[in-house]
């Protein structure tokens, strides 16, 4: 398929997808009353829906939202694979090497693990460890009681239980790139003036205006750290790699955080909500507010609004809906005039889609906030280097027998289009 079918296809469905949320947007409107019920036996639902009565539009309106995430998938696969196509090109142009480089060959990424189990001072440690049954002797004095018999024995079970922590929710809807520079640079067109015209012959050529601006968004390092003793880690197995997947989590959380609200001043990142704050040398995001003068407008109605802001202003096709759980939990309760759940029995598994697009449940801003956007094709984060975990000495910690291990990445956030994004404010159940 060539480049121009495809984009003429990609397009297609991108203008049936949007109709369809339309159309089910209009539904929703129809049927709000200004609480958090939604009447469906009202005559011009029924007609839209082609219904017969309540329960009957409740079932067309489970049909259609069903339908909409088919349009959904086979939108979201059809961006996914012009996505890949653009990336195998963007790697076939790298395989061309710059002058007078030549990329290394002999790199080998080891975990932590891996790295202080093979050091010269853990082998040397784990030769000249005690004999088995000098451990044995002990463990037979430590249980053995003076009063007759031997006290029951309990083994540890293997189970390590984590402290309740907020996960990452963002990274996995933003494309990830690498870079090999400390400063990520591209070209944005800045002014598109067409002008183009029908001229009779003879006649002077209309002119268009077109200019491009550079822009950048700066390479940013994370960290973390923490000191352990050398007789914590001689559990190697188990110690070691526990520390290894902590660190990692903890960068990790972090970045999650920072593309969410970080504040672009040296060494944060400039977070997408960060857009919505500050000037910005390519603009801001867009931001609406439910309701915006009517309270009786629904969560449902601000997430379209922005849907559409973002198609119609950012011209962008939006790929994911980030709202908080409690944001959520409006959605999912909301009721139709007869009592049912609007979105289906909450029986229902993987409803987790508002007009057929994937919702994010995130907790990395407040409740009442929420966003809308197209990260597919106007955000991503670019690695110069992924989390790389060390282990070394600070200080005193040779003399006082422990190591500190460190861990880091070097990260930039780039925000490529705001007005691709649209910042959704006052999220609340209507009437609230």
């Amino acid at each position: 398929m060539s480049d121009e079918v495809a984009s003429n296809d990609l397009a297609e469905k991108r203008e049936k997808f949007a109709a369809k949320q339309a159309e089910m947007a209009s539904i929703l409107k129809l049927a709000g009353d200004g609480t958090d019920v939604f009447n469906l036996s009202r005559p011009t639902v029924l007609k839209k829906l082609g219904a017969t009565d309540s329960t009957h539009a409740a079932e067309k309106l489970r049909e259609f939202d069903a339908e909409l995430q088919d349009l959904s998938s086979d939108l979201r696969n059809a961006e996914m694979k012009a996505i890949r196509d653009r990336n195998r090109e963007r790697s076939e142009d790298r395989e061309v090497p710059a002058e007078n480089y030549r990329q290394p060959t002999d790199i080998v990424r080891k975990s932590f693990g891996e790295l202080f189990t093979s050091t010269k001072s853990f082998v040397e440690a784990h030769r000249n460890r005690q004999p088995v049954s000098a451990t044995i002797d002990m463990s037979l004095k430590t249980l053995f009681q003076t009063t007759a018999g031997f006290a029951p024995e309990s083994i540890r079970t293997g189970d390590v239980v984590m402290a309740a922590t907020r996960p990452v929710q963002l990274l996995d809807f933003i494309p990830v790139r690498s870079t090999q520079y400390e400063l990520v640079k591209y070209m944005e067109q800045t002014t598109r003036t067409q002008n183009a015209a029908e001229k009779g012959e003879g006649v002077t050529y209309a002119e268009s205006a077109f200019v491009y601006t550079e822009r950048e968004s700066p390479v940013r390092k994370i960290t973390t750290s923490i000191p352990v003793t050398d007789e914590q880690l001689q559990d190697a197995g188990e110690v070691a790699a526990l520390l290894d997947n902590d660190l990692r989590l903890d960068i990790r959380v972090r970045l999650d955080q920072q593309v969410w609200d970080g504040d672009g001043s040296a060494p944060n990142l400039a977070g997408i909500m960060d857009y919505n704050s500050a000037a910005h040398a390519n603009g801001d995001i867009q931001t609406l507010a439910q309701g915006g003068g009517d309270v009786g407008d629904s969560i449902f109605d601000a997430v379209f609004s922005a849907m559409t802001l973002v198609r119609t202003v950012g011209r962008a096709s939006p790929n994911v809906v980030i709202l908080h759980p409690t944001d959520w939990a409006i959605v999912r309760l909301a009721r139709t005039d007869l009592g049912e759940f609007l979105m289906g029995n909450p029986g229902q598994a993987g409803i987790t889609t508002l007009f057929g697009v994937p919702v994010a449940l995130a907790e990395t801003g407040d409740a009442g906030t929420g966003l809308v956007g197209d990260f597919a094709n106007y955000a991503y984060i670019a690695e110069r280097r992924g989390i790389d975990v060390q282990a070394g000495y600070v200080g005193n910690d040779f003399k006082d027998g422990k190591k500190t291990l460190r861990a880091d990445m070097r990260v930039a956030f780039v925000v490529r289009r705001p007005a691709a994004f649209c910042a959704m404010t006052s999220l609340a159940a209507p009437g609230a």
